[in-house]
């Protein structure tokens, strides 16, 4: 009996064990922030049903080396479950991604339905892959060379061919919010609050970088996948939604204020005098509303503005508490 090779299982679960840290990391700092903005339920949401598809696909991994069950039932089985916690998950990895863009960016409040429409389209795109599936592992004999499943070979096709859509979309929104956010910073003093914020910016501006060239490298290789046949993408594929996931959980937490309000972002402001800025749980960026001026002390710590240079005309300010508390 020969031995199977599990080079790729091998591979898959380190790229998955790994993907599990981060998301278990990202989802225990939510639950200590205990942040109370609006919109911050949604990363707990997102963080939980992505460790479920890694679980998930953990346990299949385990099934397949212990076992050497290399059955095709069994692998479209885990790939059906994580398509349907990933038809909750991706959207709103999206909806979040349009939050923080729109909120330091005037151009991405036009034309809303617009970016609804990428929303509804990319719940569509998962939900034809969920389904795809399910005919595949009932109707389609696990052949998708079966006549009687040709209208999925075309379906898989399109579905391919669409799926960089929405990956491009979260890199446009996302690259926009942090060169948005980065031109804003002016060189900070040299206070040790100070520093350990602008460590903080470098440090997410590196992580940010490796999620693009991640999302980059899946795009590439997903429409590869289109023209030849290629290993199977799935393992780093999930990994690289981990990353992205980490990201944002773990640079949104320390930007409470763009999740307070879904629809007018960090700027929308109702009343007619607004005094005192946002009372911040940790010294952070806060992106205050444009043309508002914030009184320069409010008994917490000292506020210290910086001018945007973007079109919005927002204003950047740098809250220093002066009982420092760690990011």
């Amino acid at each position: 009996m020969s031995s199977r090779d599990n080079t790729q299982e091998w591979i898959g679960l380190g790229l998955l064990m790994s993907a599990l840290f981060l998301t278990t990391y990202a989802l225990a700092r939510i639950i200590i922030k205990r942040t109370k903005a609006s919109k911050f339920y949604l990363f707990p949401v997102i963080n939980a049903l992505i460790i479920i598809t890694e679980i998930n696909t953990l346990t299949r991994i385990f099934v397949l080396v212990v076992f050497s069950d290399d059955s095709t039932k069994a692998l479209m089985i885990t790939k059906t479950i994580n398509d349907f916690f990933y038809l909750l998950a991706k959207p709103i990895i999206l909806y979040l991604a349009y939050l923080r863009c729109k909120s330091v960016f005037k151009l991405w409040n036009k034309w809303p339905w617009l970016h609804y429409l990428f929303f509804l389209a990319r719940i569509a795109q998962i939900f034809s892959v969920f389904v795809g599936d399910i005919i595949y592992i009932e109707k389609c004999n696990f052949d998708m060379a079966n006549p009687r499943c040709n209208h999925l070979a075309i379906l898989k096709t399109i579905r391919d061919a669409y799926a960089p859509v929405p990956r491009v979309y979260y890199m446009i929104s996302e690259t926009i919010f942090f060169v948005i956010l980065f031109k804003s910073l002016r060189k900070f003093g040299a206070t040790k609050a100070e520093q350990k914020i602008m460590k903080e910016r470098r440090f997410q501006a590196v992580v940010f970088t490796i999620d693009l060239t991640l999302i980059l490298g899946m795009i590439l290789y997903r429409i590869l996948n289109i023209f030849k046949s290629v290993p199977t993408y799935d393992y780093a594929d999930e990994f690289c939604t981990a990353f992205t996931v980490y990201n944002m959980t773990r640079f949104g937490l320390t930007l409470p204020n763009l999740f307070k309000n879904a629809h007018g972002g960090a700027f929308t402001h109702n009343s007619k005098s607004q005094t005192t800025p946002p009372t911040p749980t940790s010294p952070d960026l806060l992106i205050t509303h444009p043309g508002k001026k914030y009184s320069k002390d409010s008994g917490n710590g000292s506020m210290h503005d910086y001018e945007s240079s973007d079109n919005y005309g927002a204003k950047i300010q740098v809250t220093v508490e002066k009982e420092y508390r760690m990011i």
